[in-house]
């Protein structure tokens, strides 16, 4: 307490202790009271008054409080003695947030049990003054000089006051932790109830958000297969000019940049049961820094170095995804603050297997334990099974490792082997029927089918495709299915065309992803392929190729 301090002083520096110590009852209402981790100031106030009027006067006996409140408090000498023992007490609870028992100076004691959601005080029970027995008469002529009161009438209201020994006093102070503790764990599971319902609700969004990504990356690949599709076909002409081939050829690679972006948009969706693949690190970390660089104002400092022979590891897409922004976010914050950074990647052994390795360093210190990014970065990691350490070997700059466990070395698949191996072959026509409620789809596809030699059939949605096979209308070769069709969805059709003994090749087109849960049920059936929106008409054809081609689906 500052020497000489006066009274309107003491009351302002109380009146604001009050408030950091106990903001539920002394700090006015909207009056910017922090919230308590997850409970705002008002969740704080009607849940503490549920609790009961009596938490807010804890006096135990009318006769303390007439002797403090009446009787001390009446003149201004007695009002500085009363501000200036709660300065004292609510200065050191709210610098060590521990118990308090304050020996106040004339024989009686106070309790004080400051109450803490999530780390922050929120309150503050205390106890009545609690008077010892004997009565101190020396210190209450003190007391009484300083308050401006007449020492009998001080000591006969004194003496009044109900004594307690130090056991009752101790049973008193007991029973008051023990309704701390309780309000405590009320609070705190009110506040955990707050951030469980707020994470309920940010999910429930997240959902809607990835279904809606979803939705609208696939309409927006269908636009890109036309795109796509045309400026190939055109591009498989060879009376083209010069002139119009480049135009073309830049079309095309734009439509292929925005295949690349609808990948990334996928990539955030997250659907429901996404099941784990096999995804390589190097090309999520490629087209996650491409998709940054627009931000960077195309100078990206930061430089992948990827030497790992091996980088593919069995895990969920979208927690690859977050994981690879992750870092290449927090290697691009900290490039902006200390220079360039290097990610680089390698192999090490980790519990006698095999690991890549990523390894982010840079000239300057970067932010680590504690930290929102580094921390979001350890949690990432160790929910792909690996692990991600700030080290910092002597005299060399700290840097950044995450260890991710990778995928058993396995060879390619057989159809991948043998589509290779068998190079240009001539084309046998075939009939294909192109079933996909996008016209401008069907009409693409149909053209460029008959390019490659085959008769194409349009067929705009499932009920028709079955309608054509109940009359036994001229069975196709192979169908090129649109999974996403306003009837039925591809993996419903495909397991009525098999229930039916229907064995024609099935290409599955989308502009999802393979991983989703649907999907990929669908081509766990027998000769049914993938093909991703959009696609040219080269990637169309030898995926049809590969489809006829008995000993490839055998």
């Amino acid at each position: 307490m500052t020497p000489g301090e006066s009274t309107e002083a003491l009351e302002a520096r109380r009146d604001r202790l009050w408030a950091a110590v106990c903001p539920i009852l002394h700090a006015p209402v909207g009056g910017g009271v922090a919230p308590a981790g997850d409970l705002s100031a008002a969740d704080l106030r009607d849940l503490f008054h549920r609790l009961g009027p009596a938490l807010e006067d804890l006096e135990l006996y009318p006769e303390s409080a007439y002797f403090h409140d009446t009787l001390l408090g009446r003149t201004p000498g007695g009002q500085r003695v009363l501000a200036r023992l709660e300065v004292d007490a609510l200065a050191q609870v709210e610098r060590d947030r521990a118990d308090l028992l304050q020996e106040l100076p004339y024989g009686m004691v106070r309790g004080w049990f400051p109450v803490q959601v999530q780390g922050r005080l929120v309150h503050c029970l205390v106890s009545g003054r609690l008077r010892r027995p004997g009565v101190r008469r020396k210190e209450l002529e003190a007391l009484a000089h300083e308050a401006g009161l007449p020492p009998d009438e001080l000591e006969d209201v004194f003496a009044r006051i109900p004594s307690q020994t130090e056991k009752q006093i101790e049973r008193t102070f007991g029973l008051l932790r023990a309704l701390r503790d309780t309000v405590q764990t009320a609070l705190e599971e009110r506040a955990r109830a707050q951030r469980l319902s707020a994470q309920l609700g940010q999910a429930e969004k997240t959902g809607s958000l990835g279904t809606l990504s979803a939705g609208l990356a696939h309409h927006f690949n269908n636009l890109l297969s036309v795109i796509l599709g045309y400026s190939s076909l055109l591009l498989n002409h060879e009376d083209l000019s010069e002139k119009a081939a480049q135009a073309l050829r830049k079309i095309a690679e734009s439509a292929q940049r925005g295949r690349r972006a609808t990948e990334e948009l996928l990539a955030f969706s997250e659907v429901a049961e996404e099941r784990e693949i096999a995804c390589r690190i190097h090309d999520h970390l490629r087209s996650v820094l491409a998709m940054l660089a627009p931000r960077q104002g195309g100078a990206v400092p930061l430089t992948l170095r990827l030497e790992a022979a091996r980088d593919r590891m069995l895990a969920r897409p979208s927690a690859v995804h977050r994981l690879v922004l992750a870092v290449l976010t927090y290697g691009l914050e900290a490039a902006a603050e200390d220079g360039a950074m290097v990610l680089a990647s390698g192999l090490v052994e980790s519990e006698g297997e095999e690991a890549l390795r990523l390894t982010l360093s840079g000239e300057g210190p970067l932010p680590g334990p504690g930290g929102e990014a580094f921390d979001e970065l350890v949690g990432l990691a160790g929910a792909l099974g690996g692990s991600a350490v700030l080290a910092a070997p002597d005299g060399e700059p700290a840097r950044v490792e995450i260890s991710l466990p990778l995928a058993a070395a396995t060879a390619e698949p057989r159809a991948t082997q043998e589509v290779a191996a068998l190079g240009p072959r001539q084309v046998q026509a075939s009939t294909v029927w192109v079933v996909d409620d996008n016209p401008n789809v069907c009409e693409f596809c149909a053209q460029g089918l008959e390019e490659l030699g085959h008769h194409p059939r349009a067929v705009p949605d499932g009920e028709q495709l079955m309608a054509l096979c109940e009359r036994g209308d001229g069975a196709p070769d192979l169908f090129l299915l649109d999974f996403s069709l306003p009837d039925y969805n591809g993996r419903e059709l495909v397991e009525w065309l098999r229930d039916r003994g229907i064995e024609a090749p099935i290409v599955l087109t989308s502009g999802l992803m393979p991983n989703t849960p649907d999907i990929h049920a669908a081509l766990q059936a027998r000769k049914v392929l993938f093909l991703q929106k959009p696609f040219t008409l080269r990637e169309l054809g030898d995926l049809i190729d590969m489809a006829l081609g008995d000993t490839l689906l055998d």
